[in-house]
């Protein structure tokens, strides 16, 4: 929502660095940074061109600092970029002189919420979050349009009154929310099974380091340990789990149901079968309904039962990491059964889906002026 009040805001990381630039916007801006600029030669003038780009003094006082003042295109001249040496202390001073000549400070994405248009400004804000440069992608195509032209043309055939297909074009966004929702909250990715099957060490195997502890006595792994990793580009969030079995007492039962916790939240299960144990081990009958991903695990020993017999499991070795790109590619074409093209139209973000959800329910209520309007 835009406002009369003229903003500040840092736009660059907050820390130390070489360079920062803070932009100015709102109907005084050029009023208050006409007050504080000047150039070795003359002084600003009373009305800047668009795009014109200066080099001047910006301060007050015996204080000041070399700075590029950019005035950005088009009319009025109300968004100003000023850019100038970094640091935290030279930020601040900037800032609170433009505080007292009549800017209201704020953060970087209140600015752009200001400034920029609605899901642009909300995917730059969600690129800040970004987890892997194949996620970063996804939401540069959403901050180039790519969301915003899939809704322009969504309004295009509600105004045509190809109401069947706006509905299948909406639904298609929908059927993209929860895998728009991991853009940049890693999936949540369990590690689970029998005591001693060797899920540590698998998770350490998967991560590349080890996190968490391994021994050869069950129970090593009582609380729930997570750690970060990525699949083809996917981020993940490993969870090590207590193993499961019915004589859990004391502090493995804790443990247990602390794995059930993380069961329930996940958003995909491995189940760990031990190659070298007398019997394969299956899981209960409500965590086999979660379709897990099977995995075989200490191939590198001499299989005490007939492995194959597990149906569409990955064999591995975490000792010797045989198996585990495998299996990292298989947990991503779980989590990821087909990946949008490039350019695809996503809803990135908690406000995407609930406007998208708004729209709908005006389209299935028969309300397509409203719905048209709502697009803008």
């Amino acid at each position: 929502m835009r406002t009369e009040t003229t903003i500040a805001a840092e736009l660059t990381p907050p820390g130390s660095g070489a360079i920062t630039v803070i932009g100015l916007h709102g109907p005084r801006a050029w009023e208050i940074v006409r007050s504080l600029f000047a150039t070795a030669s003359e002084l600003p003038p009373e009305m800047p061109k668009p795009g014109a780009m200066r080099l001047g003094r910006f301060g007050s006082g015996e204080m000041w600092d070399e700075v590029v003042l950019t005035v950005r295109p088009g009319p009025p001249p109300n968004w100003l970029e000023i850019q100038a040496h970094g640091g935290r202390i030279n930020v601040d001073w900037m800032l609170e002189l433009l505080e007292q000549h009549g800017a209201t400070r704020c953060r970087w994405n209140e600015f752009l919420r200001q400034t920029e248009p609605r899901w642009r400004a909300f995917a730059a804000e969600q690129l800040a979050d970004a987890g892997t440069e194949r996620t970063a992608a996804i939401l540069l195509d959403q901050w180039n349009g790519a969301f915003d032209n899939a809704l322009a043309e969504i309004r295009t055939l509600l105004q045509a009154g190809d109401i069947a297909a706006a509905r299948a074009q909406l639904q298609q966004l929908l059927d993209l929310a929860r895998f728009g929702e991991h853009l940049t909250k890693p999936w949540r990715v369990a590690i689970i099974g029998p005591p001693n099957v060797g899920k540590s060490s698998l998770i350490n195997a998967l991560a590349g380091f080890q996190r968490s502890i391994v021994a050869p006595l069950p129970g090593t792994t009582r609380d729930l340990v997570t750690v970060a990793a990525a699949f083809e580009g996917w981020a993940v969030e490993l969870i090590d789990t207590a193993g499961l079995h019915a004589a859990a007492a004391g502090l493995e039962q804790a443990g247990t149901k602390l794995a059930r916790s993380a069961i329930e939240s996940s958003d995909l299960c491995i189940w760990v079968f031990d190659a070298s144990s007398a019997s394969p081990v299956w899981p209960e009958p409500d965590i086999a309904a979660k379709r897990p991903l099977w995995v075989v695990n200490k191939t590198d020993l001499a299989p005490a039962w007939k492995i194959d017999d597990v149906p569409d499991a990955v064999h591995v070795s975490a000792q010797t990491r045989s198996g585990i790109a495998g299996l990292g590619a298989r947990i991503s074409q779980r989590l990821v059964p087909a990946a949008p093209a490039a350019g695809t139209a996503v809803p990135f973000c908690s406000a995407c889906v609930e406007y998208l959800r708004q729209l709908v329910a005006l389209v299935e209520t028969g309300d397509r002026s409203l719905a048209v309007e709502l697009l803008g």
